[in-house]
């Protein structure tokens, strides 16, 4: 028998395209012909009106050109006293959609056209390999911009486009790639043994081809034995590659007050970013995005161990804050709060400046926190003084204690000081 080899290969598996319908009626609708010229291999592609307004060419039909180059592209449709509306779209990065920026290569919705003629400009970022050309055209109007979509009246046809000399594409991680052994020589049938360098000498598959979706650049190798005697051995290894690190975010970290945008900007090796989850973006796609935080969950709190009233109401200086060390007021300097009911004498005007009546007090610095006040005609302070004296008669304490009502574990506790 010959020597053994068993060759094996990891291939990324293509992407799966969307499949749009159109309809027809009486075959007079759609496509007849789609024709290429300069190119380095062209198609000339003549069709009658396909069921379901959707025909899959790519098996027949491999328009070959390179990167960075262009070529003609003629296309008409059924029924010469037929106009369309014309579209074509060309997946360059491979993704399998037709919705990236630059794939929609052409569209003619001005008015209605039997046929086209149109350059199609490969940009030097595409791809190298095999991806798909669309056209389309339709009797009734305009058309989805993805290339997805039912409508009737409307013809898709899809084209094979081999890209040469093109960029070279890293899947990301977790892509599906094949992995397979092509054994010749020795005698049939053959028995596969396989390991992957993320799991040691473990056997991974028995197969001849199997698929994985490795997240991290993983070797396969793969030992063929033959069913002669004696037996005879081939060990082969293979590498599928895949991105590290594909993306990153900038700024990593954003520490924000309240409710202050901040733009992220996303980079990498990918075309397309999609954000989740979209909760306080200005937009779910695209590198850029500005990012506005959602106002915090508050929960009021109920607290006791007050000792000094500190706002002043009614008529009369006796009123003064505070009334457990009146001398003091507020801060040791005699300043005091008044509210709406506040008379220095019975023949003073009342106040135009005073606490909230509604006894709460919103935050300048944190969105969506509001400061429930207590009550203005009873102990609504805690008071206390860094250096104990006995100025004011009745000193103030150097240390007190708030208690909450209902204790319980928060991740911030927010209290109003003076």
């Amino acid at each position: 028998a010959s020597p053994l080899t068993s060759a094996p290969t990891a291939t990324v598996q293509s992407a799966a395209y969307c499949t749009p319908t159109g309809t027809q009626t009486g075959g007079t609708y759609g496509i007849s012909n789609v024709t290429t010229t300069g190119a380095t291999a062209n198609i000339n592609n003549s069709s009658s009106s396909v069921s379901g307004g959707y025909a899959n060419y790519t098996s027949t039909n491999t328009i070959t050109a390179a990167a960075n180059s262009s070529f003609n592209l003629s296309a008409t449709g059924l029924t010469s006293s037929y106009t369309y509306y014309w579209y074509v779209f060309a997946d360059w990065n491979q993704n399998g959609s037709f919705g990236d920026a630059g794939e929609l290569v052409y569209s003619y919705s001005a008015g209605y056209i039997s046929s086209i003629s149109i350059p199609v400009a490969i940009p030097s970022s595409a791809i190298t390999g095999t991806t798909r050309l669309r056209i389309a055209n339709s009797y009734i109007g305009t058309l989805a911009t993805t290339g997805c979509a039912t409508n009737s009246y409307t013809e898709y046809e899809d084209y094979a486009l081999n890209i040469t000399g093109g960029s070279s594409a890293t899947p990301c991680p977790g892509a599906a790639f094949t992995i397979a052994a092509n054994a010749t020589g020795g005698g049939a049938p053959y028995l596969y043994s396989w390991t992957a360098s993320t799991s040691g000498a473990t056997v991974v598959s028995t197969l001849a081809s199997f698929t994985v979706n490795p997240s991290v650049t993983t070797t396969y190798t793969v030992t063929v034995t033959d069913a002669c005697s004696p037996i005879a051995t081939s060990t082969q290894s293979v590498v599928a590659t895949v991105l590290t690190n594909p993306l990153a975010i900038t700024p990593s970290t954003a520490n924000v007050c309240g409710q202050v945008p901040v733009n992220l900007t996303a980079s990498g090796s990918s075309s397309t970013y999609n954000w989740s989850p979209a909760t306080g973006l200005n937009t779910a796609s695209g590198a850029t995005v500005i990012a506005t935080a959602t106002p915090q969950n508050f929960i009021p709190l109920s607290v006791t161990g007050f000792n000094n009233d500190i706002v002043a109401s009614g008529v009369g200086t006796s009123t003064l804050a505070g009334t457990t060390y009146p001398a003091i007021g507020v801060d040791g300097q005699q300043y005091f709060f008044i509210d709406n009911t506040f008379q220095y004498n019975s023949s003073s005007a009342l106040p135009s400046c005073y606490m909230p009546t509604t006894k709460q007090a919103a935050s300048s610095i944190t969105s969506g926190l509001t400061y429930n006040l207590q009550s203005y005609t009873a102990n609504n302070a805690l008071s206390i003084i860094s250096t104990p004296t006995t100025a004011f008669g009745s000193p103030l304490p150097t240390s007190g204690a708030l208690t909450l009502s209902t204790p319980a574990s928060y991740q911030k506790l927010y209290v109003l000081y003076e």
